[in-house]
């Protein structure tokens, strides 16, 4: 789903939870004097609802992760200098489509999920390295 196009200055640092994203992206933030963008954890409304009904709040974490990453790399690829991202929207499919295959979120959410990442991906530029 990324766009074959010119890429931003953008990098982006994504994997599982607890391997160690948002150290990595600090170390290259120091290193390579960049602005970073972390993930969105302490201001989300519905994390601590998630993990006591996944299924009935597994679809609006999803959409709230897609919006608040979507502003991130739109933030990001306003930078005039490169940038790097702890986690993003092109890693956060993989979660979206392991809660559906689970069981924790209905078809026609996930595939509604699938429709905005696809209508968000065409207004942004893709990032140099992942």
């Amino acid at each position: 789903m990324i766009k074959k196009n010119n890429p931003n200055e953008l990098i982006i640092v994504d994997g599982v939870v607890g391997s160690g994203k948002t150290t990595f992206m600090n170390l290259l933030k120091e290193e390579l004097s960049l602005p970073g963008f972390e993930e969105p954890v302490t201001d989300n409304p519905l994390l601590e609802k998630f993990y006591h009904d996944r299924k009935r709040y597994s679809f609006p974490l999803q959409v709230f992760f897609l919006n608040r990453r979507f502003r991130m790399l739109k933030d990001a690829g306003e930078n005039l200098t490169a940038s790097v991202m702890d986690r993003s929207i092109y890693g956060d499919v993989i979660f979206a489509k392991l809660l559906h295959e689970g069981g924790d979120m209905e078809k026609d959410e996930f595939d509604l999920y699938q429709e905005l990442l696809v209508n968000m991906l065409d207004h942004i530029e893709s990032p140099k390295l992942m």
